[in-house]
């Protein structure tokens, strides 16, 4: 061409372009068009790829436009801003615009697209929700674009069928279907029959074809855009046969992860190479290094992909990998490190690229580091996770993996051993307590994010039991209101039973009754109200209603409806609980015949003695049968005790019944006097076996105070049943060792007193005022520090004494 000519072409352009120029100025300055006018001519610049000049048009009519009824403004303003990013919608920016760009042309839709441009509207919201990952509607917007807007079918068809083998579930028969009417174009460019050919490839690694998918990559032409895609896809069918899923041999899996070694390592290294597939190559080495086990080559990788463009997708997956192989290895300040730069380069997660993984599948494995930490033991760590974690996601993701944190610190502290020392113990119990309520707090707090959520019963589930842990009845029991409101039915005997368990706890007897009564009727067949009758049954004992807390444990044990077996810890507990009831009723009839021995008649007499005789050997045949079925209960003594104590307490019986009749017949009396003996030679034995044993264990560990406690009684038991023989030496030994065992302490005066009275049934009056002396001498020697034990241990309190071995030091 002469240069004349092109002196005219040149200067013909320019004059178009000054004239294009001048036109728009005129256009936007007024120009006698109204906003119609103006917007049909910003749609004709769309046409012409002039974004930037549309969407100023569009800016300058906001206020002229009504937005609820002009679909032309809404597609200009969409179509501006989708053009705009559309080369480049990897950063978050850029998919904000995105976003709205879709909303504007979703209004478009709405209102109805511009005459004649159903098409294009069509295909530009398509593409938007193709490239934000919502692939039905995608699908739904492109399906008539081959139709409507032919010029654009290839790309349509090829959207539509990635969008196919994205979505979840894919369906690759709807894909296959989309390829076949795209490879039907007649006249198609090679650039579109290579894309062809990668969306084929794409088809046959979703259908674990990997020969087919090779063969399809292999005619893709090397040196094209679409050759360096389908080199990536070559090493990626690669990376993800030798996934231990798919059953390689140790040899093929070598093989094929060399292979994609290779493949991405030719990407990275050749000049040609486009940046944004460099990055993705990086990215896939990483992956391939790190399946073979390359430990520090994966992770300088992934650094390097990380922080060669740091908010791209494979910056993010990235990090995401690089996190999990430093969790793995135990490096979790690095991997801290990590995380933090990852989740703050994410900026906002409602833009989240999805081009490797799903937004949901990054949460996930996100939210697995969280719990890896934390299953590490390095519930500080964790924590730290779950505050970091909020910069991206819900503020619920937080909560979760806080409460979830405290709480399993709180267990794996009770599960720890705190040592011997009073005071160490204490702090491991605070220090339990207190992560307890720390998890309470956190349930409770994703309970009020949640609440709409069907989890919300479960969420506030978790926040009681923690707050009962942690001994906050109060707030446990405020939670549980909720929870029955809104929990299901069938779970609401849980709540009954954790509410009447709390007041339980609490001591709050009364308000026990009703929560356990409610689980007992309205539930009678759930497993769980046979521990509603026992906590019940418990109830009721405090409140002195003997025989109705007796009656719902005998349910339990031998009712009609129960399915209990003496392998259930309920089963055991309740006859423990009848055991204990029991007993008690037993021991307020003698107390009511003692109080009261004149005021019923004989026979009546009579009938009670011997319903407090019965229930005394009820306690005997039940508590029998549980020392020698459960020998590991932690009970076990407590057991053995009140066998024997309700052997010497049965005893009383004869005696009574001797003692009310003096018309008794010899032989009668003989007989009940060698039934008293028996009861009370039994009990002898069973309180000397029972300290005898306690004491071995003694020797070789610490026993609880408990325990302590249950063997003075097991010695008073011992020294009272030979008393109650007339042995009275023997007995006298026996009272010795418990005072001098129990030197300067109230305990101490109660042996004395009865070592007083044998040496008086012996004669020996002189010798019983010496110990009722010694005795004085004792009360003046107890620290005052022991004044509180006087009412609960004797008989009486420190004057008491003072006035009762006064009074005894009168004898004759």
């Amino acid at each position: 061409m002469s240069k004349k000519r092109l002196l005219l072409a040149g200067g013909g352009s320019l004059i178009a372009l000054l004239g294009f120029g001048a036109l728009f100025a005129y256009i936007v300055g007024g120009g006698g068009l109204d906003a119609n006018e103006k917007l049909k001519f910003a749609m004709t610049l769309l046409d012409k790829g002039r974004w930037d000049l549309a969407g100023h048009i569009a800016r300058e009519l906001e206020a002229d436009v009504d937005k609820e009824k002009n679909s032309s403004w809404h597609y200009v303003q969409g179509v501006s801003k989708l053009q705009s990013v559309e080369n480049n919608v990897d950063t978050a920016e850029n998919r904000r615009v995105l976003l709205e760009a879709s909303q504007h042309l979703i209004q478009a839709e709405e209102i109805g697209f511009p005459a004649g441009y159903l098409g294009q509207g069509k295909y530009y919201l398509g593409w938007c929700e193709f490239n934000t990952y919502h692939w039905d509607e995608a699908v739904k917007q492109l399906q008539d674009v081959d139709r409507l807007w032919p010029e654009k079918r290839s790309d349509a068809l090829r959207m539509q069928v990635e969008a196919q083998l994205r979505k979840s579930p894919p369906d690759s028969s709807a894909a296959e279907a989309i390829l076949g009417s795209w490879q039907a174009i007649a006249g198609m460019s090679q650039a579109e029959q290579d894309r062809i050919k990668l969306a084929q490839a794409n088809l046959a690694f979703l259908r674990n074809q990997p020969q087919r998918c090779e063969e399809l990559l292999q005619q893709v032409p090397r040196d094209t855009p679409s050759g360096f895609q389908a080199a990536l896809w070559r090493a990626r069918w690669r990376l993800a046969q030798a996934a231990p899923a798919n059953r390689q041999t140790p040899a093929e899996r070598v093989q094929l992860l060399e292979e994609a070694k290779e493949i991405t390592r030719t990407l990275k290294i050749a000049p040609d190479t486009p940046i944004d597939l460099r990055r993705q190559a990086t990215y896939l080495s990483g992956k391939v290094l790190r399946a073979q086990g390359a430990y520090k080559e994966a992770l300088s990788t992934f650094s390097a992909a990380r922080q060669s463009s740091p908010h791209s997708a494979e910056a993010i997956v990235s990090g995401l990998e690089e996190a999990e192989m430093l969790v793995e290895k135990g490096e979790l300040s690095e991997a801290n490190a990590s995380l933090h730069y990852l989740l703050r380069n994410l900026e906002d997660i409602s833009v989240f690229n999805e081009s490797w993984i799903s937004l949901a599948e990054f949460r996930s494995r996100l939210l697995d580091i969280g719990r890896r930490i934390r299953e590490a033991g390095e519930f500080e760590r964790a924590l730290d996770f779950a505050e970091l974690i909020g910069l991206a996601f819900p503020l619920s993701d937080s909560v979760r993996l806080k409460a979830e944190a405290y709480e399993q610190w709180a267990e794996v502290i009770a599960n720890s051993s705190p040592g011997n020392r009073a005071q160490w113990q204490q702090a491991y119990r605070d220090q339990v307590r207190g992560k307890h309520q720390a998890a309470a707090e956190q349930y409770q707090r994703l309970a009020q994010l949640e609440l709409r959520s069907t989890e919300y019963p479960d969420i506030l589930w978790r926040s009681i039991t923690n707050y009962q842990q942690s001994g906050d009845l109060d707030r446990a029991n405020a939670l549980l209101i909720d929870y029955l409101r809104y929990e299901d039915r069938t779970k609401r005997p849980r709540g009954f039973l954790a509410m009447g368990r709390n007041f339980v706890n609490a001591g709050e007897w009364q308000k026990a009754i009703e929560p356990l009564e409610r689980c007992r009727i309205e539930h009678p067949t759930h497993p769980i109200s046979f521990e509603a009758r026992l906590l019940a049954a418990k109830a009721l004992y405090e409140l002195d209603r003997l025989d109705d807390a007796a009656e719902l444990l005998e349910d339990n044990l031998s009712g009609s409806a129960t399915s209990l077996r003496p392998t259930s810890d309920i089963w055991r507990d309740s006859l423990f609980q009848l055991a204990h009831t029991r007993f008690r009723q037993g021991e307020e009839l003698l107390l009511e015949m003692q109080l009261n021995p004149n005021t019923a008649p004989a026979d009546d007499q009579q009938e009670r003695l011997q319903a407090s005789h019965d229930r005394f050997l009820d306690v005997v045949n039940r508590l029998g049968g549980f020392v020698t079925r459960y020998p590991q209960d932690p009970r076990h003594f407590d057991a053995m005790y009140l066998v024997a104590k309700s052997h010497r307490l049965a005893a009383e019986t004869p005696q009574r019944l001797m003692a009310s009749n003096a018309l008794m017949i010899e032989t009668a009396r003989r007989k009940l006097l060698q039934q008293r003996r028996q009861l009370l030679e039994q009990a002898l034995s069973e309180f000397r076996n029972l300290h005898q044993t306690i004491t071995r264990e003694q020797e070789s560990l610490t026993l609880p105070e408990e325990t302590t406690a249950l063997l003075r009684n097991c010695y008073f038991g011992e020294a009272d049943a030979l008393y109650e023989l007339n042995r009275w030496e023997e007995a006298i030994n026996a009272y010795q060792n418990v005072a001098s065992r129990f030197l300067n302490k109230p305990e101490s005066l109660e042996a004395l007193l009865q070592m007083s009275q044998c040496y008086h049934k012996l004669g020996q009056d002189a010798v019983a005022q010496r110990v009722l002396a010694q005795a004085e001498q004792v009360l003046t020697r107890i620290p005052a520090e022991y004044d509180p034990q006087f009412g609960h241990l004797t008989r009486a309190s420190r004057t008491g004494w003072s006035d009762l071995l006064g009074s005894l030091r009168k004898w004759d």
